[in-house]
């Protein structure tokens, strides 16, 4: 994409004046994080294109630039919205998670029985989904009051044989106070039989605080990935390649994401009230200057 030659003014340039400051802030919580303000422009002009291919109406889920980011909330498939969401995880959300990392985990939860076929994904329904997901949350905040957790539905394709992948809805999810054991008969119940006693569900115990920086951070990839270990039809470990998604799959991927608003494939129990309703409705610039703040505080 070629750069504009018109002076930026509002909030694209808010934006572009502080791609430095913005980047540096990221990567304070992740080194792998990272921005660039052109470089999000073309991935969105590449990510409408593939979304469009299989449904031209789904242009109307991307934003359209910088400047009318905060009209409406877009889609998981846009680049734009993607960023709004990291931008709010890590400046808004992250500092303010509880700091006590006994009992605090990440869980992975996938089951062979919610996977699609290529050419099938958009007969996976999310909200039907969570409804499984949020009731076993709720279960275990009842049992333990302390208890707190922020996940978010995520699709991955695996390749169960050369040249032939499906799509694996699966969720990630921080729960914080709650013992290991509980958490994990709690959501090994929801696994279907051909799934349990393998690896649909992954545990993994958050040390410290620039663990769990890196750990909301890999919750707000938002990238279509070949994943590199799946469940195969039998519940045991696959290997895949280690890539990105590409061609048909990516196209499928991105019109299934243009369907859906970040908020819609986001769960929070147990943390700040109206915390998901206040991301639909937070400017971009307010975002920015928490995540700035943010990362002021931690070199100080």
């Amino acid at each position: 994409m070629a750069r504009p030659q018109q002076r930026l003014s509002g909030l694209p340039r808010f934006v572009r004046d502080n791609e430095l400051h913005i980047r540096a802030s990221l990567k304070s919580v992740y080194k792998g994080n990272t921005f660039s303000y052109y470089r999000s422009l073309e991935r969105q002009e590449a990510a409408k294109a593939g979304a469009v291919r299989r449904n031209p109406r789904l242009v109307k889920a991307f934003h359209d630039d910088w400047a009318n980011i905060d009209d409406v909330r877009a889609s998981v498939a846009c680049v734009l919205e993607q960023f709004r969401a990291r931008v709010w995880a890590l400046g808004e959300v992250f500092h303010n998670l509880p700091g006590n990392f006994d009992d605090l985990y990440h869980l992975t939860f996938a089951n062979t029985r919610d996977r699609r076929s290529g050419g099938a994904l958009s007969s996976f329904n999310p909200q039907t989904y969570m409804r499984r997901l949020r009731t076993a949350l709720k279960e275990l905040l009842a049992a333990y009051p302390d208890m707190w957790a922020l996940g978010i539905v995520e699709i991955s394709a695996v390749e169960p044989e050369p040249d032939r992948f499906v799509f694996e809805p699966h969720f990630h999810v921080i729960v914080g106070g709650v013992p290991e054991i509980e958490l994990r008969r709690t959501f090994n119940n929801l696994l279907s039989t051909a799934t349990k006693g393998s690896h649909g569900l992954m545990l993994k115990s958050i040390r410290d605080t620039k663990h769990l920086g890196r750990t909301v951070s890999y919750l707000f990839k938002f990238e279509p990935e070949l994943r590199t270990k799946f469940l195969t039809a039998e519940g045991r470990v696959g290997k895949g390649r280690s890539n990105r998604l590409t061609g048909k799959a990516k196209n499928e991927w991105l019109s299934w994401a243009a369907a859906y608003r970040i908020d819609e494939l986001l769960i929070a129990v147990g943390l700040r009230p109206n915390l998901i309703r206040e991301f639909k409705s937070c400017g971009l610039q307010h975002l920015i200057l928490k995540l700035l703040r943010g990362s002021q505080r931690n070199a100080g």
